[in-house]
């Protein structure tokens, strides 16, 4: 499973916008870190699936990532933005707060 997630991940990536190789990379992560390559696929692939929970129009669904959001944790970025870093803890902080939006999170927001 861990080569087709991490196939599955880099797609949704493209889809919200970033280039093959930013994908290959944000999937990846920047440096050794607690996620590996699966843990960081599967939040990516969890981040879609909420996405799809919230949106039914596949604009806004693959769109909102590429959005400037202005709560305090984005500070007017994007969510694709801010796990652009590939950094654990962006995508981490990305995916609580998309989870909780989606009513699936502990209400951090």
């Amino acid at each position: 499973m861990g080569m087709a997630q991490q196939q599955a991940a880099v797609g949704v990536l493209e889809r919200w916008g970033l280039p093959p190789a930013k994908a290959a990379e944000v999937s990846q992560g920047v440096a050794e870190g607690a996620l590996g390559r699966e843990q960081r696929a599967a939040l990516i692939l969890q981040i879609d699936s909420h996405l799809a929970d919230l949106f039914e129009n596949p604009d806004n669904r693959f769109g909102f990532m590429a959005m400037p959001n202005h709560n305090p944790f984005f500070e007017g970025r994007s969510p694709l933005s801010v796990i652009s870093s590939g950094l654990d803890e962006d995508l981490e902080g990305v995916a609580r707060r998309i989870a909780t939006l989606a009513g699936q999170g502990s209400g951090l927001w």
